[in-house]
């Protein structure tokens, strides 16, 4: 893991990968830090588990029905497919360097 963060923190530190990763988080950041953060952890989690409701929700202690709820509210925010592989890594991606 700590491989990954590393590449992470040198590809993040471009200009451009600020920019895409601002970009593509933008509906969710735009609801300020505190309201942000919580939604950002949950598309982290459910990207990092294949989309499984069920183990988000016990990596982050909530109810599966909240998951889902979060997840679909992510959506609806981000006007995105998370059924699009392409769509996929570039969030879980986004997602990563946002909270290193």
């Amino acid at each position: 893991m700590a491989g990954l963060d590393r590449m992470l923190v040198e590809w993040y530190s471009s200009d451009a990968a600020r920019r895409a990763v601002q970009e593509l988080l933008a509906p969710l950041l735009a609801l300020g830090a505190k309201r942000a953060e919580p939604l950002v952890r949950t598309l982290q989690s459910y990207l990092d588990h294949q989309g499984s409701p069920a183990r988000v929700a016990e990596e982050l202690h909530l109810h599966r029905n909240a998951v889902s709820q979060r997840i679909r509210r992510i959506e609806d925010l981000l006007h995105t497919d998370l059924g699009d592989p392409q769509q996929r890594l570039a969030l879980q991606l986004a997602c990563r360097a946002a909270r290193i």
